[in-house]
């Protein structure tokens, strides 16, 4: 059962983001989830091909990449001034699931912008945007399914490699 479901799960996962690079628009941002999802749905037919597992360590190594990832990528900020009068920043990548904005006249400039919102900080008007929140779990997720699955298959790989080396009988 567990073969079957990794396989169709990694199967649905590689066919939409082959769709999704066909259909989707030439940005990278716009790249990044569809390629994601060809890596894990490739990674998730070959584990349920080959029956393989990646255990316990690999899902908490999974589940901290996943985490750091989101996190981390909440640190790309991006600011712009729109319209002149509209200051803008998002973050995270490659969707953005943090944005600030704000409205001012005066305001031509980032630097003119830092200073107002410097000045009166309840001008900014933040908003979580969960769909992009949960995008962004999504890709981080399938890229560090794809890193786990290649590192424990590697690391088992020179394992086995080594064991055949040496000898039994020698210390």
């Amino acid at each position: 059962m567990r073969r079957v479901a990794s396989t169709v799960v990694g199967s649905l996962g590689w066919t939409i983001g082959v769709m999704g690079l066909v259909m989707g628009r030439p940005l990278s941002s716009d790249w990044a989830l569809p390629a994601a999802l060809m890596a894990a749905g490739s990674v998730l037919v070959w584990l349920g091909v080959r029956d393989r597992r990646v255990g316990w360590a690999g899902l908490v190594a999974w589940g901290v990449l996943v985490l750091a990832g989101v996190f981390g990528s909440l640190l790309v900020s991006t600011e712009k001034i729109a319209c002149m009068y509209c200051y803008h920043e998002t973050r995270g990548y490659p969707y953005s699931g943090l944005e600030a904005s704000f409205v001012d006249a005066d305001m031509p400039t980032l630097q003119r912008a830092h200073e107002i919102m410097a000045a009166n900080p309840d001008v900014v008007n933040h908003r979580v945007d969960w769909v992009a929140l949960v995008g962004n779990a999504v890709f981080w997720g399938c890229w560090a399914l794809f890193l786990v699955v290649v590192t424990t298959q590697v690391s088992r790989m020179f394992r086995a490699r080594t064991k055949a080396a040496v000898p039994e009988n020698q210390p």
